[in-house]
């Protein structure tokens, strides 16, 4: 690990001659804090929820799952009080760090799935089940937080593109990442329902009448309710096969380094988050069609959705560090393939 990662790992200031610090140190410190206290709120609020819920609070009672859930809040905060964060941000400071960093997010959704699948299959509360995924439950908040965060990305790294120092190609790209950020805390709050599944106000009366479900968003809309299904199935497929894409033009080294396609192609690290986002997905869409497929219920669907903006996250997260390099240029000695 280089002197620089390992000072950024152990939260130490890294030394720089004033005034010096490149945008790329300043955005690793930023992203490193930003995690270790997500981690610490999440493992909080997870532990919280666990509690409350293991006390009796609203009639429940105390389950197997309400443990995990306990257990998990309790890694996550010791993990954001371990400053993991830091150590995972300081890995993409040398090009071994990338590398170990590449295969631990690489393979992390393969033995995530493994593990939801031993656990599914082994389910037998299955209405149990439902509510434990259901509009509001901690799968939901995620895919808001991953959202939320995603958006929050790709504005900070847009917002720097379009400067009016950058040339027109730079400052197209950055008004793409400021498209993709809005887009991106849409679907976070609509996944919330603006809100009201958080501070449970009552629905206006125009979404009353043309809600499916009687919510505060649009998604679910009379009009597109029946076909948001399956164009957000289209979208997990769509994402796989751009991953797919980025790969062919990486392996015959066609792939230009901070250009449009850099932007939009998710790294090949990120497969498996929505491969197995469409895997899932595509099934529930069938048996919102009617089509019996054993074990899955239809709300399997926020598991795959919480899987797919995890992936997004990780995409702007590597968006972010990455335009922040400098521009490879042979007046430019600070610059560095990457």
């Amino acid at each position: 690990m280089t002197n620089r990662a390992s000072a950024l790992a152990e939260g130490a200031q890294i030394p720089q001659p004033p005034g010096t610090e490149s945008l790329r140190q300043r955005r690793e410190r930023f992203l490193a804090l930003t995690i270790d206290r997500l981690l610490g709120a999440l493992g909080v609020a997870l532990m919280l929820s666990a509690a409350g819920r293991i006390a009796g609070i609203g009639g429940s009672r105390p389950t197997v799952v309400q443990a995990v859930v306990a257990g998990l809040g309790l890694l996550l905060l010791t993990a954001g009080w371990r400053r993991c964060g830091r150590l995972l941000v300081g890995w993409t400071a040398s090009p071994g760090g990338q590398r170990r960093l590449g295969r631990l997010l690489g393979w992390f959704p393969f033995g995530a799935m493994a593990l939801f699948a031993i656990y599914r299959l082994g389910v037998t509360d299955v209405d149990g089940y439902k509510v434990l995924v259901s509009e509001g439950s901690v799968v939901e908040w995620l895919t808001f937080l991953f959202f939320l965060a995603a958006g929050a990305l790709f504005l900070l790294t847009g917002r720097v593109e379009w400067g009016p120092s950058r040339g027109m190609g730079r400052r197209g790209i950055g008004g793409l990442f400021l498209a993709l950020g809005v887009v991106s805390l849409l679907i976070g709050f609509e996944e919330m329902s603006w809100g009201q599944i958080i501070f449970n106000w009552e629905t206006p009366e125009l979404f009353v009448t043309t809600n499916a479900q009687k919510e505060t968003n649009l998604h679910n809309l009379v009009l597109i309710h029946n076909r948001i299904w399956t164009i957000t199935a289209a979208v997990c497929v769509g994402m796989t096969l751009l991953v797919g894409v980025r790969w062919a033009l990486e392996s015959k080294g066609r792939l230009i380094r901070r250009s449009l396609a850099d932007a939009v192609l998710p790294h090949v690290t990120l497969l498996g988050y929505f491969l197995f986002a469409a895997v899932l997905y595509v099934p529930v869409v069938l048996l919102k069609h009617g089509v019996f497929i054993p074990v899955l219920v239809t709300r399997d669907q926020e598991v795959a959705e919480c899987l797919f903006s995890l992936g997004v996250l990780l995409h702007v997260g590597r968006c972010y560090l990455h335009w922040a390099n400098p521009d490879p240029s042979p007046l430019n000695p600070a610059a560095a393939p990457g």
